[in-house]
């Protein structure tokens, strides 16, 4: 997965969050490996994360202290890429463990310029009716992780009841949902595939 990030050669890297799952202890032989991995993603500019509801533990923050990802807590971030505009990148904590704080951060938000919203739970987007942001990232729905054709997700899960598919346009803005790697609850899926998205930003 590295690999096939690096290939691409990112500018940035957006991480919406669930690093390990709650269900799962990993040994510290196990965890070294997983760190040392993903601190081989190699941005142009920078890797960006927010937390989601299975990061509130211990490795998390081990992993945090060892790498070179942007932690976005309640917060937002500039960045430049070949312009004197900046783009921003605004990151929610988690709304299942009531984490979230929009008034912080959007504390100094500006509509002119371009903005990333990174939520967790997509469904948490309906607490942002009042803030106009060009595009929001998620996480948390794995896509629906168990897929009937035509028919849709076997369950939704709570955060992602309203919001689990791949892309939603919600408050004129395009919201795009990352089906991730893993799984949650139980072990496999159906007629959904394990991803990472690839997005391109277009000045018009």
């Amino acid at each position: 997965m590295v690999k096939n990030i690096n290939t691409l050669k990112p500018e940035i890297i957006l991480f919406t969050g669930d690093l390990i799952n709650n269900n799962v202890n990993l040994s510290k032989d196990e965890l070294a490996s997983l760190f040392k991995e993903l601190n081989k993603l190699d941005p142009v500019i920078s890797s960006y994360i927010i937390k989601g509801d299975h990061d509130y533990r211990t490795d998390y923050l081990e992993f945090l202290k060892n790498s070179t990802f942007i932690l976005l807590e309640n917060s937002a971030e500039y960045f430049y890429y070949n312009s004197d505009t900046p783009i921003t990148i605004i990151g929610l904590e988690s709304d299942l463990e009531k984490q979230q704080n929009i008034a912080k951060a959007f504390d100094n938000f500006n509509e002119e310029y371009y903005s990333i919203l990174l939520v967790h739970e997509p469904d948490s987007i309906k607490h942002l009716k009042d803030f106009k942001v060009d595009l929001v990232l998620a996480g948390h729905s794995l896509n629906g992780q168990m897929k009937i054709p035509f028919l849709g997700p076997l369950f939704k899960i709570e955060g992602a009841k309203y919001y689990f598919d791949e892309k939603h346009i919600v408050n004129n803005a395009p919201m795009y949902i990352s089906g991730g790697l893993g799984t949650n609850k139980y072990p496999f899926r159906l007629f959904n595939h394990p991803s990472f998205n690839f997005y391109r930003l277009y000045n018009q």
